[in-house]
């Protein structure tokens, strides 16, 4: 029969135990820390995003129609001399077309299917690729129109944001608009591919009558040895087909990894607990059981007493042992 009393080998399985547990938690901890600095800081840079188009928006409301109709004026005509025509008026160079109050921002995307609302810029240096999309200076400028081939390019596989990461996801059909001068241009899918660096530039031409967008990123993520190009053609702009993309920039289906793992963690505390539950519930039955078979301490107590009285024998025997030991011990000394 178990006396109750912890063992060596019952102290170390404890032991065990809790440093198991505990292993297991810093493991979560980590993990969990790790998603949540990760989704942080995509949250981040979503967040700047999107002040920074609705800066441009207010720009561009701010400035008027007037300077507004100027502006696309100067993009079109840029676009016409690319494409080999010779339109009259002057044409500004490249770093001055679409430029609000020397904004580096010339317009932003939005596409809804992969929850992508980026801001655009001028060329494709590193600037501008860390802060949203950027404009290949060799392309027709985002204001649609015949005989136009605007290319954009994006980063994919960065550690604080999407940007790209999901533009292969696209099909035949899906929609993304490019917003300039607040005014929307769309586009539809129509091909994607996947090219050596020196090839994809044979895919910017602009095709005669043709209004198109590629989006260009590298593939594969971290390699970067290829060019995904997403192909898409203009069509009409129908708010309720195209789609928005509103709090699914912030919240989308990046975020199942930590939606997840909090869910485990939320399933680990509960299980512990319950577990915790269990095993103070059995000791208490263990404890219950051992008392209805040996009695109540109090019970013990009593047993212990009457056992001795037994032993000794009756009051009156108690009396004379008291008598013999204060003979032999003789009379209290007074003190």
């Amino acid at each position: 029969m178990s006396s109750g009393v912890p063992t060596a080998a019952t102290g170390t399985r404890t032991i065990m135990r809790r440093a198991k547990t505990g292993a297991y938690a810093i493991g979560l901890a980590g993990s969990l820390s790790v998603l949540l600095f990760l989704n942080i800081a995509d949250l981040h840079a979503q967040w700047e995003a999107q002040r920074h188009i609705s800066q441009m928006q207010d720009i561009c409301r701010e400035e008027g129609d007037e300077k507004r109709l100027a502006s696309l004026g100067q993009a079109q005509r840029y676009n016409e001399r690319l494409a080999g025509n010779d339109p009259s008026g002057e044409i500004a160079p490249y770093e001055k077309q679409l430029l609000y109050k020397k904004d580096p921002m010339i317009s932003f995307i939005e596409i809804p299917k992969i929850s992508v609302k980026l801001p655009i810029y001028h060329g494709v240096e590193e600037n501008a690729l860390m802060a949203g999309v950027g404009h290949w200076e060799g392309s027709s400028l985002p204001v649609g129109g015949d005989n136009t081939h605007c290319v954009l390019m994006g980063h994919s596989g960065m550690r604080n944001t999407r940007m790209f990461d999901d533009v292969g996801k696209l099909a035949f059909g899906d929609k993304l608009v490019i917003w300039t001068l607040n005014e929307p241009y769309c586009y539809e899918v129509t091909e994607t591919e996947t090219l050596l660096p020196e090839d994809a530039a044979k895919r910017f031409v602009i095709q005669p009558g043709q209004d198109l967008v590629t989006l260009v990123t590298c593939r594969p993520i971290g390699a970067n040895t290829h060019r995904l190009l997403v192909h898409a053609t203009r069509c009409a702009y129908h708010p309720e087909e195209a789609g928005e993309v509103g709090i699914d920039a912030y919240v989308n289906d990046r975020n199942a990894p930590l939606i997840i793992a909090m869910i485990l963690l939320l399933f680990a505390v509960v299980a512990t607990s319950m577990r915790k539950a269990s095993r103070h519930g059995n000791s208490s039955l263990r404890e219950k059981a051992q008392v209805e078979r040996n009695g109540s301490p109090n019970q013990e107590t009593t047993r212990a007493t009457i056992r001795a009285t037994h032993h000794l024998g009756s009051p009156h025997r108690l009396r004379s042992l008291g008598n013999r030991h204060a003979q032999r011990d003789g009379p209290p000394v007074a003190r």
